[in-house]
């Protein structure tokens, strides 16, 4: 039983920022204006600048599969905590599930708060938190909790796809 709950707790943290899933995710229609703390999720400057104070105080904290603290966190887990921690809004722990939330948005249209999605490898995703300005953030594998450019070469070649979960 022990060894079964063990490889169970291995799975989970293996796909925190992966999933099996193929093809485009559909939409859901469970998007709100206002986050549970009251904060107008339309209004782009307000959350940007919440966004920026969460980033001060998880900046390069290390990536770790399956990790939720400033010890070590990845790229789903931190999605969560941030917007738990700063909306209030409850998006699921994993990739897997981040990318059936809210609604399906093109690249041209993100605001910030937006969840922006890459296919990094073969059944691999990572997810991170549109800025504004053509910046993301997220928990780097090599760099730990930082920003991104979607124009980055590497970024806009794995780029997926785009879901706002609040609106």
């Amino acid at each position: 039983m022990l060894r079964l709950s063990i490889v169970s707790s291995i799975l989970l943290s293996l796909t925190a920022c992966s999933t099996f899933l193929k093809g485009t995710p559909s939409s859901a229609p469970n998007t709100l204006a206002y986050s549970h703390f009251g904060i107008d999720m339309s209004d782009a400057p307000q959350v940007k600048q919440q966004l920026l104070s969460q980033l001060t105080q998880w900046k390069g904290v290390p990536h770790k599969y399956g990790g939720l603290t400033k010890q070590g966190i990845d790229c789903s887990g931190f999605v969560h905590l941030i917007f738990a921690q700063e909306f209030g809004i409850q998006v699921p722990r994993t990739t897997q599930y981040q990318m059936r939330q809210g609604v399906v948005v093109e690249q041209e249209e993100l605001i910030p708060g937006d969840l922006v999605f890459f296919i990094t490898g073969y059944d691999q995703r990572h997810v991170g938190i549109y800025m504004g300005e053509n910046q993301f953030m997220h928990t780097s594998s090599s760099r730990g909790v930082m920003i991104s450019k979607l124009s980055n070469p590497y970024w806009s070649g794995v780029y997926w796809h785009a879901r706002r979960v609040a609106l």
